[in-house]
């Protein structure tokens, strides 16, 4: 006879074989399973592995960084619903390990023991830090999702209570119930204090977790300068510092991982503070370096640009109808506002304050770059003041750009970059109806966090799922290959050997 739990799983096979089937062939599932961290074709270079790796490896969880997911995973529906079916099949096979996908259109969790919605609040709040700078979202995803593990506690169930001693038969004290009584005391005072010890672990844990955070947001600052500084004294002095720091990040890690006392626990933090000191040296280099500006700038296979370089306006465009460039294609250099189609722009890599942004800009601005200067921001005359183009309420490129033709001084030698002014724009820009940034991966962002106008916005939360232990946050599009995203393929071609995409004909990543 077939009992009701076999009917159930009965039930339950076809949807299990039909993920074994599908990643029997997935090109990223061969790939997690070999390696905790997994970083596509088009993201190499723009991602800092050494770091994420270290992250991945302390919280003991598996992460893949790429631009769109495998066409054979288009069988899950959703980004959400791919990351839980892969964090199972995993599981299945001996790896009982949380998963975070990032792609290009989002970011999911699954295999984590907080509730659906506290890792959705996790994700969907780091979701704009990632669109900015992929590698300090990463690490705050990370840690953020271990941190909030919901902690799990084991029943205690106590043995029968023993008879009690035989009594003499005159005897006015019952021995045997008093020696059970102080027994089941003593028990229970060694379990009160082991409990009260774990606690204080714990929370002393908690307490260190964030200090070895800051400790690689401290690296992450040198590393995102370091990729573009030219040699100097200074750039090789905060290279040794980085390194020092995250020499000391490693030794915190270790002492970290195998703490059994509150002792071990302060001895890791001490290796941490050194981390994020040395960290600090490798800064005050870089400041150097930057000339005091820290601002640095480079278009690929360019000089890199620092801020106390020469201001240079680019010269206006000759007249011509924007409006004849298609909707799809159009464009704004970031720097002089001039109206361009998107092929005719390159991205240019920002450092500022150890953030790092893409914008996008001009023939004539990106030569300006390639010959050492620091190109100029437009500004506009709002009633009396003057702002950055992209600042200013009402002015349209498309239209105004032969209006109007000002730039005030708003950066020069020594003077930082626009007085802080461009910094708060630069990383939360205001709305623009056309491309003006690049992603991490270098695709064309207008700034309303989605690509091309494609109707995503951050917030999706996904498919708002009821599965323990998942959840997503959308930045907008399609993550399945063949998608709009135009950015390349991350697994087609060399990495898994033969040519062309994965799922047939019709570009895409995959």
């Amino acid at each position: 006879m077939i009992t009701k739990p076999n009917v159930l799983l009965l039930f339950l096979l076809p949807a299990f074989a039909t993920a074994q089937s599908a990643f029997t062939k997935d090109p990223l599932a061969a790939r997690i399973m070999a390696d905790r961290l997994v970083v596509g074709k088009t993201m190499t270079g723009k991602v800092n592995e050494t770091n994420l790796r270290a992250a991945l490896s302390a919280t003991h969880s598996r992460m893949a960084v790429t631009s769109t997911l495998p066409e054979s995973g288009r069988v899950f529906g959703t980004r959400e619903g791919y990351t839980k079916a892969l964090q199972e099949y995993l599981k299945s096979n001996g790896i009982a390990e949380p998963l975070i996908i990032i792609t290009s259109k989002g970011v999911s969790a699954a295999g984590y023991s907080a509730s659906p919605s506290r890792i959705s609040e996790i994700l969907n709040t780091n979701a704009p830090l990632i669109q900015r700078d992929i590698n300090a979202g990463s690490l705050q995803i990370i840690n953020q999702l271990s941190a909030s593990q919901t902690r799990r506690t084991t029943a205690v169930v106590g043995q029968p209570r023993p008879l009690p001693a035989p009594q003499e038969p005159h005897s006015s004290f019952p021995i045997g119930s008093i020696l059970t009584i102080g027994a089941l005391g003593v028990a229970g005072l060694l379990l009160f204090r082991s409990i009260s010890g774990m606690a204080v672990l714990n929370h002393r844990k908690s307490q260190v977790k964030a200090i070895r955070t800051d400790a690689i947001n401290a690296i992450s600052y040198a590393d995102n300068y370091l990729e573009l500084l030219p040699e100097s004294p200074e750039t090789s002095a905060a290279r040794d510092a980085r390194m020092s720091a995250a020499a000391a990040l490693d030794q915190g890690d270790s002492m970290f991982n195998t703490a059994h006392s509150v002792q071990d626990v302060e001895r890791a933090q001490t290796f941490y503070e050194d981390a994020i000191q040395k960290a600090g040296t490798a800064r005050q280099f870089v400041n150097q370096a930057t000339g005091g500006t820290e601002l640095a700038m480079r278009v690929e296979n360019g000089p890199t640009v620092l801020g106390s370089a020469p201001p240079v306006v680019a010269p206006m465009a000759p007249r011509f109808d924007p409006m004849q460039i298609p909707d799809n294609e159009r464009g704004v250099c970031y720097f002089c506002s001039r109206p361009s189609s998107i092929n005719e722009l390159t991205p240019v890599d920002v450092v500022v304050e150890g953030q790092k942004r893409k914008v996008l800009a001009c023939a004539d601005d990106v030569a300006t770059i390639r010959n050492g200067r620091v190109p100029q921001v437009r500004t506009v005359d709002m009633g009396g003041g003057m702002q950055p183009w992209f600042m200013a309420q009402g002015y349209n490129p498309y239209t105004n750009y032969w209006n109007q033709p000002s730039y005030s001084p708003l950066w020069s030698a020594g003077t930082g970059f626009l007085g802080g002014m461009l910094l708060s724009e630069i990383f939360m820009p205001r709305r623009t109806m056309w491309p003006t940034y690049a992603g991490y991966d270098g695709m064309p962002w207008t700034g309303q966090r989605d690509y091309y106008n494609d109707g995503g916005s951050w917030g999706d939360t996904g498919s708002g799922s009821a599965d323990f232990g998942s959840g997503g946050a959308d930045f907008g599009g399609n993550d399945w290959g063949g998608g709009d995203s135009g950015g390349g393929s991350d697994f087609g071609g060399g990495d898994f050997g033969g040519g062309g995409d994965f799922g047939g004909g019709g570009g895409g990543d995959f």
